[in-house]
């Protein structure tokens, strides 16, 4: 089950190695553009940080208490924040359980 050791976003590959038969495949340098997704790729992580903060700090509050009414309000400009982000960079996908404050794993699944 090498599958459940790893890292849920983890993107390396496991393939096997056979030496005199594999070929392990070329270095590609770092280039701007792969510095710019990394920049944007950060942006996008802090506000889905920031927004699962705000979420924690929602529920402290009851429901119509003008705090609740003042977070939620920052949470939702947060998260215009981030479409705005996500419009200027297509290559990123939005993935909302990254959003939320169990990160998508609910007891009882």
């Amino acid at each position: 089950m090498l599958a459940f050791s790893t890292p849920i976003s983890c993107r390396h590959v496991l393939v096997a190695y056979f030496p005199g038969v594999s070929k392990a495949s070329p270095r590609r340098s770092w280039t701007t553009a792969d510095e710019d997704r990394y920049k944007a790729q950060q942006k996008q992580r802090a506000y889905e940080r920031r927004i699962r903060q705000l979420k924690l700090q929602l529920a402290g509050f009851a429901e119509g208490s003008p705090q609740y009414v003042e977070i939620g309000a920052r949470i939702r400009a947060t998260q215009a924040a981030l479409r705005a982000h996500l419009a200027q960079h297509p290559d990123l996908n939005r993935r909302r359980q990254r959003e939320q404050t169990d990160l998508g794993f609910r007891e009882g699944r």
